[in-house]
């Protein structure tokens, strides 16, 4: 077995669009993080730093809070042989889009939030590109390099994002060429253009993998006419077209045509007794053995707890950050009277910009040059435990950026905690991945885990901007930005202890079998 390495890939091509689909994916949500909270300040320019702490909060958690509604549906979706991988990743892509638009000419903190809702609601890209990754891998050798490829679109998204965002947005004043009258609408939405480069981006990238991604799953590949595979996608949601399609899948599974809408465990139909030929006048066979295998082994279940966790802090940072760097240094106290202890850096959106797109500067040096290796000696699962550590060093050391009245220094601090911080995140994402990702009690089940996962990831990733919005509006009102970056450091330790447990592979906890006679 040769020595895996980037050149050594298979499938570039494929690899390369999933490689995009998550790149696009996450630059719009880093584009909207980075003018979030500008744009919620446009709207109403008397709005007080603590109302637009937890406005923020909302308005980032918003499309994660949507994804668990529908995440594991599209996770069933895309099992069903009416449905499959692909149609799922394009309703994701062009539902995505049409919520970046929307998201482009909101006027209102409430159309923002419904918006993202929307879009959120509609994208199930994340376990769907996990899913299809990991059918076009399938040797275990490939995985490590394959699934960074995800965490590479997120420091690449993390880079250009905000940098995109910094430079498109802005109220008129600051640019005197807006004044024209064909740019006048510019001065009704300054923060549009972010929003409407993420919607043609997301746009034109769904056309693409309209006309060149593949179908991974061997089973759900489409077969006859076009129109027989849409009028399969319409039954399938209920509506009937038309006769029944002549054609069958085969099934590698008996469940391939039920419902797997029970997220804890599916009906496995073991293959049938070989037929001896000197038993032809037998009596007929009895039914195959019917085996009930179930989706919660110990791995997922220890891979699903520490990436709760992981994602609540994570999804927490998302929303500190870009807050910390944005609001005032100084803070008006309901008596008028100015107050330095609390607030944060006081940035213009350029610098926020410039100081969020170091995020991903960083990840991308780290991911390239570095991981591999590091990987290559350690293993996914040590990886995993000892990086995780590096979390709560760095939310520890944050607040103290504050203290820093140096401009130079200042960027120094931020580059240095940054770089403890990326690092943990680069070895951290694609671990869960690929753990997750073979935890799976069988093949045909990891459109249902990979969904599950999503699940759990965006229910930790929405109530972590929540928490951090309501956690800085606190430390605003007592003068004390310390406390939300302490306790998102004290849940990055609880997250470094789960990660202990975290194991490479299924480990059933429960295998019933029923006979029938």
């Amino acid at each position: 077995m040769g020595k895996t390495s980037w050149a050594s890939l298979p499938r570039k091509d494929q690899l390369f669009l999933l490689f995009l689909c998550r790149l696009f994916d996450f630059m719009q949500i880093a584009t909207f993080q980075t003018v979030c909270y500008y744009q919620l300040k446009s709207f109403d320019l008397t709005l007080p730093e603590t109302t637009l702490s937890w406005q923020t909060g909302i308005a980032i958690g918003a499309f994660t809070a949507a994804q668990i509604c529908t995440s594991v549906l599209w996770g069933s979706c895309a099992d069903k042989d009416w449905c499959g991988r692909k149609p799922v990743l394009l309703i994701g892509l062009f539902g995505t889009a049409i919520s970046c638009l929307g998201s482009a000419f909101a006027q209102s903190f409430y159309q923002m939030v419904l918006f993202r809702v929307i879009g959120g609601l509609l994208n199930g890209t994340v376990g769907i590109v996990r899913t299809m990754l990991s059918e076009v891998i399938v040797e275990k050798r490939f995985q490590s390099r394959a699934f960074s490829l995800l965490s590479l679109s997120f420091n690449v998204a993390s880079f250009l994002g905000p940098l995109v965002a910094g430079a498109l947005s802005g109220p008129p004043e600051v640019d005197p060429t807006l004044q024209n009258s064909e740019s006048r609408w510019l001065q009704r939405y300054p923060y549009a253009l972010p929003s409407l480069v993420s919607a043609g981006t997301m746009f034109v990238l769904g056309v693409v993998v309209l006309n060149f991604t593949e179908e991974t799953a061997k089973h759900l590949q489409p077969t006859g006419s076009m129109r027989a595979k849409i009028q399969s996608l319409i039954r399938g949601f209920g509506w009937q077209l038309g006769k029944p399609s002549g054609q069958e899948y085969s099934p590698l599974m008996q469940e391939a045509s039920d419902d797997i809408a029970d997220a804890t465990e599916f009906r496995e139909i073991n293959s049938p007794i070989s037929e001896d030929p000197s038993s032809s006048n037998r009596q007929p066979q009895r039914k195959p053995q019917q085996k009930s295998v179930s989706i919660w082994t110990f791995s997922f279940i220890m891979t699903l707890l520490s990436q709760a966790i992981f994602d609540f802090h994570m999804g927490a940072f998302t929303a500190l950050w870009p807050l910390f760097l944005s609001s005032p240094r100084t803070q008006i106290s309901d008596g008028g009277s100015e107050t330095h202890a609390g607030g944060g850096l006081g940035m213009p959106i350029m610098g926020v910009g410039v100081a969020a797109s170091i995020l991903g500067a960083i990840g991308m040096v780290i991911q390239i040059f570095v991981y591999p290796r590091i990987h290559d000696l350690m293993g996914t699962v040590k990886s995993y435990r000892y990086f995780s550590l590096l979390f709560p060093i760095a939310y520890f050391a944050f607040p103290f950026i504050r203290a820093i009245r140096i401009e130079t220094g200042i960027w120094i601090a931020i580059i240095f905690i940054l770089f403890i911080h990326v690092t943990g995140r680069v070895f951290v994402i694609p671990a869960t991945l690929m753990v997750l990702n073979n935890s799976a009690p069988h093949p045909m089940l990891l459109g249902k885990v990979h969904g599950i996962g999503q699940t759990t990831s965006a229910a930790f990733r929405t109530l972590g901007p929540f928490f951090a919005g309501y956690l800085y509006e606190f430390g605003l009102r007592v003068d004390s930005v310390i406390i939300p970056w302490w306790i998102i450091a004290g849940l990055g330790i609880m997250g470094s202890a789960a990660a202990q447990f975290v194991r490479d592979g299924a480990v059933p906890v429960a295998v019933v079998v029923d006979h029938e006679e």
